[in-house]
């Protein structure tokens, strides 16, 4: 089914023992458009600290209460490497973070199908496990994904024309790939969208809040 990714925001992520935090944004790749995290606002539990959490981790959410269960425990949580959201995320943070949760690294293996469909059902890890866990960081090089958020509002080019502003994203919740960009066509009249399918697009740039299409 294709939805809209706006109305996912502002859900509440539940483990089996006890709630998460609230989604607030996402990270995609501009290649495959497969949404690669949720970005959860964890709130006082955790000093408001805000974690990465795949796709693949959830499941089917409750519309009434407008929460999404997820296969993942608070501890887990706690434990698991810091990420700082608000600056460019790197590939070693990434490599890190699936390194402590056992994830599959949709990088090497070029999973562009459903992200993160191998992660292991939930499981608890005692300490001396988590104590035993090394990490080494190689190269230190800036991921390719981007922020839902950042992309809001930008405006859209092609050829030199302006297309108009993105709105929204719409996905397909079978594999959370983005399908269609909601683009706000604004006239003096009305303001319509226009969706682009994002098969289409190729050579994507974002720079001082345009976002060029080669269409």
């Amino acid at each position: 089914m294709e939805l809209a990714l706006k109305q996912y925001a502002g859900y509440t992520l539940k483990a089996p023992d006890g709630a998460v935090g609230t989604v607030c944004d996402f990270y995609f790749d501009d290649h495959s458009w497969m949404i690669r995290y949720l970005v959860i606002e964890t709130g006082e539990w955790l000093r408001n600290r805000k974690v990465l959490i795949p796709p693949a981790l959830l499941l089917d959410p409750d519309t009434t209460s407008k929460t999404y269960p997820a296969r993942i425990s608070l501890k887990q949580i706690q434990t698991s490497p810091y990420v700082d959201i608000d600056h460019r995320l790197s590939r070693s943070q990434e490599s890190h973070l699936h390194d402590y949760f056992l994830w599959p690294k949709y990088w090497d293996k070029g999973d562009d199908h459903f992200p993160g469909a191998n992660i292991p059902r939930l499981c608890f890890m005692n300490q001396s496990d988590l104590n035993a866990k090394t990490h080494v960081l190689t190269k230190e090089s800036e991921s390719e994904l981007k922020r839902t958020t950042n992309l809001i509002g930008c405006e859209i080019h092609s050829l030199d024309i302006v297309l108009g502003k993105i709105f929204d994203f719409i996905i397909e919740d079978s594999n959370w790939q983005i399908r269609y960009l909601v683009i706000e066509v604004d006239n003096s009249v009305s303001q319509k969208k226009l969706l682009i399918d994002c098969r289409y697009l190729v050579n994507v740039k974002l720079t001082e809040n345009v976002l060029e299409l080669n269409l």
